[in-house]
């Protein structure tokens, strides 16, 4: 039996019209009910999106605890890159299309690499079995010097089915060692976030997105 990983390129062809590709979607399950899915260019298009959409004891049900992550390099000559995507009246920006070298499924787990120059990075997403717990991964493939990399979570607790104009919370951050908790509606539990990296830092500075 073989140990090497069932590999899946689904990357789609570089003349493809940008509109299909938020047409494209991935889910990935933690066996309770829970999940995590979007489209492939980081776009959410459904009220059902979400990077963790967490199985709860009733009467809650289904919670979308984390949106989605915007997502930016900066490269060692001071040139930032948003690999974010976002719809807005005017118009259609996928920012991260031009640099997704490839979007593949490892034994069935959505995998990214981008290319920026020559400097690759990819991404993963899983779901802990049984647990309420998404693991977002991003490893510097290659590339030469320092990469500054900065992650801005996008925060509505609600039910799944909810609609996404929903009234918002007030929430609180509280930090306790190396973990950020959200705290808002306290019909819900909080959302705990952690970074496993050599030098990070959270930086509190909220954005209320309409």
């Amino acid at each position: 039996m073989s140990g090497a990983a069932a590999v899946r390129p689904v990357t789609p062809p570089a003349d493809a019209d940008p509109a299909r590709q938020v047409q494209r979607e991935w889910l990935v399950t933690n066996g309770i009910g829970g999940y995590a899915s979007g489209t492939v260019s980081g776009l959410v298009t459904r009220r059902y999106h979400g990077w963790l959409v967490a199985a709860l004891p009733n009467p809650l049900g289904r919670v979308v605890m984390l949106t989605h992550l915007s997502e930016q390099l900066r490269l060692p000559g001071g040139r930032r890159v948003e690999l974010r995507a976002e719809e807005t009246e005017a118009r259609l920006e996928l920012h991260g299309d031009p640099y997704l070298a490839e979007f593949s499924l490892v034994d069935g787990l959505p995998r990214w690499r981008y290319n920026v120059d020559g400097t690759v990075l990819e991404k993963r997403v899983v779901l802990a079995h049984r647990h309420n717990m998404v693991h977002v991964t991003y490893r510097l493939v290659a590339g030469d010097g320092d990469v500054l990399f900065q992650l801005r979570p996008s925060i509505h607790f609600r039910h799944y089915e909810a609609a996404v104009n929903s009234e918002l919370a007030r929430y609180s951050p509280l930090a306790v060692n190396d973990r950020y908790d959200i705290v808002g509606d306290p019909s819900f539990p909080p959302l705990r976030m952690r970074l496993h990296a050599g030098d990070t830092a959270f930086t509190h500075r909220p954005k209320t997105i309409s």
